[in-house]
């Protein structure tokens, strides 16, 4: 695995690696070195030897953790997700995904505004209309805020409903298209000054639909990325549940985020959308690793598509989660 992850690092144009030896000798490294990349190879018992790292992972944010284990479930992903890690890796594709993992941490950690970016965005799409991802996206958001102890913002991009701020309850005047339409002073200030804010911790950037229904601002979805990168200079998570987008958009939001979850319900015709829709981000850039399937509304009345059948159909590669 060394020899893997060696090559796979001087793909990345990142030659020098420093072995730590146990918790220890890694505690000490990231004294020293607080935003250092840290591979960390978990083996057979991964889920519990990341328990074991928790604590040290919890006490320093700010480095760049990826991890590369045999095998990427659910619950692991999950997990490493909670913690602030940034990315998982399969151990079977290092060389071939460690190195754009590599080189879009070394580009996340030099934002140009010259602040510290260290907050983390989860891309929610949907495989299909009524699959549940804005209500997945809003509990996940309220989920990490409790996690986190500090607000979570939520970016509404839903350009014909605009649920999310009738869920919460929302009125706002201004909301995520007057942020994208602010091209030349998309900052941070921006954001903080039009999120709407709600009492259980979460900041929304409401869709122009929630505004004005009849005739919706415009959604420049193009300049979404940059709005990613800029909230993660005041938000520890951003969840942007992104229905019904041209795929060039939501290809470019998923490259810019940690996780992207595609939401889908087990049926074959959701079963179909979700595979072609991983497998349209694959081929669009998006790191296979950061790609997480959620089966939603998992028991209904009905027939319904089992579990691990769904987990065999969307899988593109054999062996995937």
């Amino acid at each position: 695995m060394q020899r893997s992850v060696r090559t796979a690092c001087a793909a990345a144009g990142l030659p020098e690696l420093t072995l730590a030896e146990g918790l220890a000798g890694l505690e000490r490294s990231l004294q020293e070195n607080p935003t250092a990349l840290v591979l960390v190879d978990l083996g057979a018992e991964a889920q519990i030897e990341l328990s074991r790292l928790a604590p040290l992972i919890l006490r320093h944010a700010d480095a760049r953790v990826v991890l590369l284990s045999p095998v990427l479930e659910s619950a692991l992903l999950l997990e490493a997700m909670q913690l602030g890690v940034r990315h998982c890796v399969q151990k079977d594709a290092v060389e071939r995904d460690l190195p754009g993992v590599v080189r879009r941490l070394g580009e996340v950690e030099r934002p140009a505004s010259g602040f510290a970016a260290s907050g983390r965005g989860v891309t929610v799409i949907p495989a299909r209309g009524g699959s549940g991802a804005t209500t997945l996206a809003i509990n996940l958001a309220a989920e990490l805020y409790h996690l986190s102890g500090q607000p979570t913002l939520l970016a509404d991009a839903d350009v014909h409903y605009g649920s999310i701020s009738s869920y919460l309850g929302l009125k706002a005047r201004y909301g995520l298209a007057d942020v994208l339409s602010s091209d030349s002073t998309l900052d941070s200030a921006l954001i903080s000054s039009t999120a709407t804010v709600h009492s259980e911790g979460l900041h929304v950037l409401v869709s122009p639909v929630s505004i004005d229904f009849d005739q919706p601002a415009p959604l420049e979805l193009g300049r979404l990325p940059r709005m990613l990168e800029t909230a993660r200079q005041l938000y520890p998570w951003t969840i942007c549940d992104l229905p019904r987008a041209p795929l060039p958009a939501t290809a470019a939001a998923a490259r810019h985020c940690a996780v992207t979850l595609i939401v889908f319900q087990l049926s074959v015709h959701d079963v179909r959308s979700a595979r072609a829709l991983r497998q349209a981000l694959e081929s669009a850039g998006v790191d296979p690793s950061a790609i997480l399937m959620a089966a939603n509304r998992f028991r209904r009345r009905g027939q319904m598509v089992s579990l691990e059948d769904a987990r065999q159909a969307v899988s593109v590669r054999a062996g995937e989660r």
